[in-house]
């Protein structure tokens, strides 16, 4: 991944990464008894490392992302990042897992959806706050990637 970081312009944002990130998780991973990961994606137009602190999801092993925005209208900056490129990487705790993003569809997004709402039930009622679907990101560990910090 590109070197050069480019914090949150949103304080709350910047601040929960730089205290995830120093801790390796210990500040930053449970929110609301709810655990979080840091997603670290490459800006579209800037083409600098962009950070994202969003809940934790797994099913069957891989990463998922929701793009949620706690229920707004429109999504979350990011999607187009991923979007553009594929290539993120997500920190869990001490661990930094290199991965590849793709959008779920069918059959696959409802088994995503189901987990992303167990594994954090506000997500439901964020859904019915508003009229666009969640885009859902499943992501696949790129081989000899996964590293701990």
């Amino acid at each position: 991944m590109v070197s050069k970081y480019s914090a949150s312009p949103l304080e709350s944002v910047r601040d929960h990464v730089a205290r995830y990130e120093s801790s390796d998780g210990a500040d930053g991973y449970e929110r609301r008894g709810f655990q979080c990961i840091i997603l670290t994606h490459i800006g579209r137009r800037s083409g600098l490392l962009r950070k994202s602190p969003l809940m934790k999801v797994v099913l069957e092993g891989q990463y998922i992302l929701v793009a949620s925005f706690a229920g707004q209208e429109h999504n979350p900056l990011w999607v187009d990042n991923v979007l553009t490129n594929s290539f993120v990487q997500i920190q869990d705790q001490d661990e930094i897992i290199s991965t590849s993003a793709r959008l779920t569809n069918g059959c696959e997004r409802e088994s995503a959806w189901r987990a992303a709402v167990a594994a954090y039930p506000p997500y439901a009622e964020y859904q019915r706050r508003t009229s666009r679907e969640f885009p859902l990101f499943t992501c696949q560990p790129r081989p000899g990637e996964h590293r701990g910090r």
